[in-house]
């Protein structure tokens, strides 16, 4: 699987992740220890954001959390593309040279 769907989890893969059944999962957000689903595929698709439930176990562990994952996450995606620019543009170096 890629890693953006990797990085939705469905209710058997939280409840996995989370060494809890699934019946136990509404009743964790409903208390705040979990945040809120998105509900991107339908109503009867719950899907939670792996960062999200990262961040809410760091910090339940008393590890501060300062900065906005999604921030986090836009930062890496960006030097991801760079880093990814930046190979492309040396192979065509690379080419112009052997050519």
């Amino acid at each position: 699987m890629g890693e953006t769907l990797d990085r939705w989890l469905d209710r058997a893969a939280l409840a996995r992740r989370l060494c809890t059944t699934t019946n136990m999962l509404p009743r964790f957000v409903q208390q705040g220890k979990l945040p809120q689903p998105s509900l991107h595929l339908g109503p009867r698709s719950p899907r939670w954001d792996i960062h999200a439930i990262d961040a809410v176990m760091l910090e339940a562990s008393g590890i501060s959390t300062s900065k906005s994952t999604s921030d986090m996450v836009q930062r890496a995606c960006e030097e991801i593309e760079r880093d990814a620019a930046r190979r492309k543009d040396r192979s065509k170096d690379a080419r112009r040279r052997l050519g």
